[in-house]
């Protein structure tokens, strides 16, 4: 499994509740996505920063989603380039369904 966490400045016009608006709005697009696990999106608490953390499969299905097209959307939605980080998920514990899952 492979985490991402990508991280993005906000406009400073924009308040955390529209920051919340936005990515509610996004949000369905990732239902059903081909080797996405689990999307969370993230504020900061002073509302500067969004980030996101994903969890995939592999690698191969982050890389195919984390394009240089997907950073200048980003950029167009947002008026900041986004950092992506890619880290190795060795184990996951999930208490929704009490299992622990070994990568």
């Amino acid at each position: 499994m492979i985490s991402v966490i990508t991280c993005f400045t906000l406009p400073a016009e924009t308040t955390p509740e529209q920051a919340r608006q936005i990515f509610v709005s996004s949000a369905p697009r990732f239902l059903h996505m081909p080797g996405l696990r689990h999307k969370c999106f993230l504020l900061t608490e002073d509302g500067r920063t969004g980030m996101g953390f994903y969890l995939w499969d592999d690698r191969q299905h982050a890389q195919a989603f984390f394009t240089e097209d997907w950073k200048q959307s980003m950029h167009g939605k947002y008026g900041s380039l986004p950092t992506v980080t890619f880290l190795e998920c060795v184990v996951e514990v999930d208490n929704l369904t009490g299992g622990i899952r070994l990568s």
